[in-house]
């Protein structure tokens, strides 16, 4: 009989499936296998010394030298107004000669060139005694020519050629002139006008002072007239010294 329970037994045992037991499962033996849930992982334990800083302000990039050269070559829009002593090639006498000029700076060529307009007025004159022995009693005369010029100039400009702000220019151009000479002698007086074209030349320097330059030019006009009183005659003249203040707009 014995051996007969024992066979039994085994048997049984061979027909229930064998489970197998795993960290994972909470399992009994006969008993369905219930899965447990997945274990936490520890975090891993971080050093302070080794933690992040925060991330700071963000650091500025120097310029590329293309971008900052890119940068000043901006145009540049001046102002200026001048006075100076205007000296005439002809027999009229030195005058006060005032102007003001608008020049474009375009942002080629390390801003040396400039296109300039100006408008400048002088009024020159001479007088004296008339002296012709044929002129009973004598007498005397006046005469002056009254000038307004409209320049439009190329400006060569070398920057900061010897010194820093110290800008030396030369330039050149037409000129229309607008004459109104005016004779008086013997009681009555002649007035004659004309517009002529002629050429002008310049050459200065100015020194950056404040929100400007203050700068000092010579300047040269030729423009011919022919009037009755003056004949063919070329009544422009040298600007001796000229003085100015120019001022950057933009």
């Amino acid at each position: 009989m014995s051996a007969i329970r024992t066979f039994a037994a085994v048997a049984l045992l061979a027909a229930t499936p064998a489970v197998a037991q795993t960290d994972e499962c909470d399992c009994k033996p006969n008993r369905a296998c219930v899965p447990c849930p997945p274990a936490k992982k520890p975090k891993p334990r971080v050093d302070p010394a080794e933690q992040e800083e925060p991330a700071g302000p963000p650091v500025a990039l120097p310029d590329r030298p293309e971008a900052s050269s890119r940068r000043r070559q901006q145009s540049a829009l001046l102002f200026a107004v001048k006075t100076g002593l205007f000296q005439p090639t002809s027999r009229l006498g030195g005058a006060l000669y005032v102007g003001a000029e608008l020049a474009y700076v375009p942002p080629v060529f390390r801003q040396a060139l400039a296109a300039v307009l100006e408008l400048d007025w002088v009024r020159p004159q001479t007088g004296g005694a008339l002296g012709d022995p044929r002129l009973v009693g004598g007498g005397s005369y006046e005469m002056s020519d009254q000038q307004v010029g409209v320049l439009l100039s190329a400006m060569y400009r070398a920057q900061d050629l010897f010194v820093p702000g110290l800008t030396p220019y030369a330039g050149l151009g037409p000129g229309l002139y607008f004459h109104r000479a005016s004779v008086t002698a013997f009681g009555s007086t002649n007035v004659e006008t004309a517009t002529k074209l002629g050429f002008q030349l310049a050459a200065g320097s100015d020194y950056r002072l404040g929100p400007g330059a203050v700068f000092a030019e010579v300047r040269y006009h030729f423009a011919r007239v022919d009037f009755r009183t003056t004949g063919d005659a070329n009544v422009g003249g040298f600007m001796a010294m000229g003085l100015g203040y120019r001022l950057k707009m933009f």
